[in-house]
């Protein structure tokens, strides 16, 4: 990766979408980092892209949620089956919840 070392990706509860990349995490990156990369230093991070993750739940619910899988009823396409939240490990297992799928809804 041209001499270059990525770490993350980091939680940032949003109010609103703002692509902005943010260094304000680096600090606590650093000491999750360091824990495993002791000569890592803070000079070296620097935030380099950002997007956004669609959570099931809202920051204040605090709960588990795993993700959903449902056959839903979008007008225009027959058939259709919603896959919600997934995230790792579900996209680690997308070969097993395309199976899942397949043989559930089809």
């Amino acid at each position: 990766m041209g001499g270059q070392v990525k770490f993350g990706p980091d939680l940032e509860w949003i109010d609103e979408i703002d692509y902005h990349v943010n260094d304000n995490n680096l600090n606590k990156a650093l000491t999750e980092i360091q824990k495993y990369l002791p000569i890592v230093k803070r000079d070296n991070l620097v935030g380099v892209y950002s997007g956004i993750r669609p959570k099931l739940i809202s920051e204040k619910e605090n709960k588990f949620q795993d993700f959903v899988i449902r056959e839903e009823s979008e007008s225009g396409f027959k058939g259709f089956v919603n896959l919600l939240g997934i995230e790792s490990p579900g996209l680690t297992s997308s070969l097993g919840i395309a199976k899942y799928v397949k043989e559930k809804f089809y």
